[in-house]
């Protein structure tokens, strides 16, 4: 499976209404710690997805065009008893499976997964979701960091590594060298939010493509959920990383600029689900 192929950033589908969920909301009057609000939202499946939010903003052409859609939605204005509430179920109908499901869009999405990520079948499916949560992206810039810092870090000669004996090809003399030249830029948690990002657009992608049913995909992306909770506290940080492990894949550089200035543009305003419900 190719994991240095990235998911495609613009939807190839229409975009379709889904359905509220029900479920009883929690709603605490507290001050975020992402912004100053008033109220947090407690929504997992919600959060979830908007682990990939980013994707879902650039598929609707960006921040401004995705808050003129949000915005066309909503009943209620900022300030307003019930804001909080309304964007909530917005964001759940436009951000949580934002793909048809029909016999076109199932072809579509499974062409995208062929082409991108080298998926023929569910059992393949499943595999890649593993390997993107297990190892990923990650598991390189671990092992890369490790080869770095055993031949001296910072000061490293990367001419003068063997790489062979590291189990390394020649080319990932560039992985190395993006690390050395940005060595005090990585968090401890490393690039994960890269892996973490990917993962949710493609149980998006299954999910239209039917490799997996609605309840299994929600099931998928809280599993990705508790694993971003258990080194992220909060979405600026997660974002930096996501930011930092697209460069360390470098499969788009035209673009780095565009998703970086995405990922500050979307935590901003009063539309921002962001800045409503915390990740931790």
């Amino acid at each position: 499976m190719r994991l240095f192929r990235p998911i495609i950033a613009f939807f190839l589908f229409t975009l379709i209404i889904i359905s509220c969920k029900d479920d009883p909301k929690k709603y605490t009057e507290s001050i975020g710690s992402q912004g100053d609000v008033k109220y947090l939202l407690k929504n997992d499946t919600l959060t979830a997805f908007m682990m990939g939010g980013v994707y879902t903003f650039q598929g609707y052409g960006g921040a401004d065009k995705t808050f003129g859609l949000i915005k066309a939605e909503m009943k209620k204005s900022p300030g307003d008893d019930g804001f909080a509430t309304d964007l909530e179920k917005v964001y759940e109908k436009l951000f949580e499976y934002p793909f048809h499901i029909s016999p076109k869009e199932k072809l579509d999405s499974r062409n995208v997964l062929k082409s991108w990520w080298d998926i023929s079948n569910e059992h393949e499916f499943h595999l890649l979701l593993t390997q993107l949560q297990d190892q990923g992206h990650e598991a390189l810039y671990e092992k890369c960091k490790a080869v770095l810092d055993a031949n001296g870090g910072m000061d490293a000669d990367l001419d003068k590594i063997d790489y062979a004996k590291d189990s390394l090809t020649p080319d990932a003399k560039i992985l190395l060298q993006f690390i050395k030249n940005n060595y005090r830029s990585f968090n401890p948690s490393g690039i994960k939010a890269w892996d973490l990002t990917r993962y949710i657009n493609v149980v998006c992608l299954g999910y239209s493509a039917e490799y997996i049913d609605r309840t299994t995909g929600i099931n998928y992306a809280l599993s990705a959920l508790k694993s971003a909770r258990a080194v992220y506290p909060n979405w600026n940080k997660y974002y930096y990383d996501f930011v930092l492990g697209r460069k360390f894949w470098g499969g788009d550089t035209a673009t780095d600029a565009t998703y970086q200035k995405l990922t500050t543009d979307m935590q901003k305003g009063d539309y921002s689900i962001y800045r409503y419900l915390p990740l931790k």
